[in-house]
Parts: C-alpha cells; structure tokens; sequence
C-alpha cells in the first residue's frame, strides 16, 4: 500500500491482497496476492488465527491477528466507516525480513586514468554526467568518490561544499535524487580522494539512464583549492555492464546560477560505487478473481503461506483492493497495516 523509498531500490516484494468468492456468496474465502522476489535471509513465517464472526455483521468473518483487540461491544455495533473493500483491513505479521545487505562495488569509475597537467579551481559549481547500465531492477549508489588537487579551507565540507546525484534536464543537471554526506576534513596539496557518502539506505537510480554528480560550492579560495579532471575518454576496466563516464564536465559561476559552460574533452575524475537493485517479479496472486465486499468496521487479518525458496523473501509494500473509500481520513488516522 505504501512502498518505501530511499532509497528505494531496496523494494524487492509487493503483497496485494482481496477478497474472493462467487457472485452473492458472501462466505467467499479470503484470499491475497504476494509479488515479490525472493532474496536471502529467510527469519519467519506469518502466524495468524482467524476470530470467529462479529455479532455486528455474521455475514462477513472476520480474520484477525491474536494479539489484535476485539471491536468494541456497545449496546450497538459501531457503524461501518464509509467504505466497502473487496476485503477490508487485512493485516500480515511473522513475514520474512530484509535480505543481508550487499557490498558496495565500483559501478564505473575513471580514477585510474593519467589525470590532465593542469587542475582547476574550486571556485565554480561543477558536475559530471554518468550513465547507468541496464539492470533491469536499476541500481543503488553507496557512495561517490573524487579526485582533489589542493584542500586547504577546513570549512570546506563543513559549510562550503554540497554533493548531490541530479537528474539530466536538456544536459544540465536537474531535479536533486539524493544528497551525498560530505567526508572529514583532510588538508591536502597533493592529489587525494574524497569519499562523499549517500544516506542510509542509497540512492536510486534507474537502469540505462544519465545523471549527474555534482559539487555546489561557496567561498573557496580559487588558488587553494582545486580539483583534478582526466582528457583520457576511458573508464577503468571492471565496470558494470552498460555504465559510462561522460567526456565533458558541466560549469557555472556559483553567483549567477546558470549552467554557461562545457569543459570539452575532461571530465572530472570519480568513482560512483554501490550495488544492483532487485528486480521485482511476481510470487503468487488472485487478483482479478471473482470478489464480494465487506464492511470496514471490523478489524480483519489474511493469512499466508511462503514458498521453499533457501534463502526466503522479503516484502516492502502490500496492496489491497478497495471497492469503496469516502473516508478522507482513512489512511491519516483510521487504518494501521502490518
């Protein structure tokens, strides 16, 4: 129902759920849908006891958790919410957990490249454009690396200098995807790499797809710091599959905004590192089969079974199909899931 992002190459498994039966059989048995993939690291299965009918409506049981209260028995049954569900609330406890997480890798890097006879001073905004290769479930960058020639203002990456991933608009970075933790201050006249860190989690980034990396900054000393670029148009060997470095950097003066500038031939020298995202493919479903309604007063549970596979599964959103919703505050208030 609500897949979770941030990073957000980490969604590996959907679960949609409904309730099925014939056309006027409201006994219909309850049924779901789980898709997903599966991943490694299988912790738990779901544990859930079905509660017998409410007196409030015998013609719709109810399923619940066991730890899960009972509605409340007023001298009259709590009236229904405004809504109708092809199942109402379901509920899932006892799932699988995440999988073990991967190691980052260079996904493409030029650092190994001879850098050019001159460095460039760190004045002025830049940014390098970089595309993705073709994994299907897209990629989740870890972390960023850059060559510097000269560091000499320990406010740099205290108040100075911002990284961020951005999307390519007419081949100028755009819209921010993910802002990058800047490393510890570590003064420098001699070329050194700097690790800019993403959020826990990573950033996501989709499959065969150009981005930027780029550095912002303010009120460095031209002649004190700088950065290296390379006019060597190769990556290092080791990529993943369909991954590149551009062959010109972006520029702009950090006072009037505007992206006026192309640095032909040199790119700036980084590594972008992190990992393959999964991609999702379906485990089981019965959505679409024939389904009745039920009212949403009750709280209700679907239970489920998983599959054999060694290494388990991991679920990171679930779905339910709803027939009626006139509630606007349902989902703010109203409804837990788990």
């Amino acid at each position: 129902m609500y897949p979770p992002r941030n990073g957000d190459r980490q969604r590996l498994a959907e679960v949609r759920f409904v309730r099925t039966g014939r056309p006027g059989d409201r006994q219909g048995d309850d049924a779901m849908t789980i898709i997903g993939t599966a991943v490694d690291a299988l912790r738990a299965n779901a544990g859930i006891a079905r509660r017998p009918a409410s007196s409030c409506d015998s013609s719709n049981p109810s399923v619940s958790l066991a730890a899960m209260p009972p509605p409340p028995r007023d001298s009259q049954c709590p009236r229904r919410a405004a809504a109708g569900l092809l199942l109402g609330l379901t509920l899932i406890a006892g799932l699988a957990v995440g999988a073990e997480a991967q190691s980052a890798q260079v996904l493409v890097s030029n650092l190994g490249q001879t850098p050019d006879s001159g460095d460039a001073n760190l004045t002025i905004d830049v940014a390098q454009a970089f595309t993705t290769g073709g994994n299907a479930g897209g990629y989740t960058v870890a972390s960023v690396d850059m060559r510097l020639a000269k560091l000499n203002d320990n406010q740099a990456f205290a108040s100075k200098i911002t990284a961020t991933i951005r999307e390519s608009s007419h081949g100028n970075p755009g819209a921010v995807v993910g802002t990058l933790t800047n490393p510890a201050y570590a003064q420098t006249n001699t070329a050194r790499n700097y690790t800019f860190t993403a959020p826990q989690g990573g950033i996501s980034l989709d499959a065969s797809t150009t981005y930027f990396f780029m550095i912002d900054t303010t009120g460095l000393d031209r002649d004190t710091n700088r950065f290296l670029r390379t006019t060597v148009n190769n990556e290092d060997a080791g990529a993943a599959a369909g991954w590149s470095i551009g062959n010109s950097y972006r520029f702009r003066n950090t006072q009037n905004g505007n992206w006026g500038g192309t640095a032909s031939n040199a790119s700036l020298m980084i590594s972008i590192n992190g990992t393959k995202a999964q991609s999702i493919q379906g485990l089981v479903s019965n959505i679409g089969e024939t389904s009745t309604d039920a009212g949403f007063n009750l709280n209700l549970a679907q239970s489920f079974t998983t599959g054999g596979n060694a290494g388990g599964y991991t679920v990171t959103s679930v779905d339910m199909e709803i027939g009626r919703l006139n509630d606007s505050a349902a989902f703010d208030s109203k409804i837990t899931a788990t």
